[in-house]
């Protein structure tokens, strides 16, 4: 992941050298690097559809698992309340992850992943993130992860 970082930004010509001011001669500045062009064609591979009302909002790989694409799914709001007197709203809040293995060979693998509370620890997923560890977090969109009359 470092390295690909790092590429992007040697292909943008950003660096981590001391900016120069005005006053510098313009003599001991290197000249921009060059960008390469870019492909002509770009192939994308679809690796899985999420079911109908639902949408993937995030992706990520896994940084201590070979070829683990992790993407946080969640369904489309829903109108129903998710009160303490009014419950019939809350299961639209869950969202679940889609665990892909082998996400960069030709037979990729889907399966999907649901916490036993989603409804507060995914609620609403909109980020994925892995730390150098492998611990995972998430980010949902609600104001809380309980009832919405909290």
């Amino acid at each position: 992941m470092k390295v690909g970082f790092l590429a992007v930004f040697a292909l943008l010509g950003c660096s981590s050298s001391p900016l120069t001011s005005a006053s510098d001669s313009s003599s001991n500045q290197a000249a921009p690097a060059t960008v390469p062009p870019l492909p002509a064609a770009v192939a994308l591979t679809p690796l899985y559809t999420p079911p109908p009302k639902w949408s993937a909002t995030a992706l990520a790989f896994d940084s201590t698992r070979a070829d683990q694409l992790w993407v946080t799914l969640r369904p489309f709001p829903s109108t129903q309340a998710c009160t303490s007197k009014d419950s019939s709203g809350c299961k639209a809040l869950e969202g679940e992850v889609m665990l892909v293995t082998q996400a960069s060979t030709p037979s990729p693998e889907a399966v999907i992943r649901k916490d036993g509370n989603a409804w507060h620890f995914m609620r609403r997923p909109t980020a994925i993130a892995f730390g150098d560890n492998g611990d995972l977090a998430t980010c949902g969109e609600a104001r809380t992860d309980n009832y919405e009359d909290e």
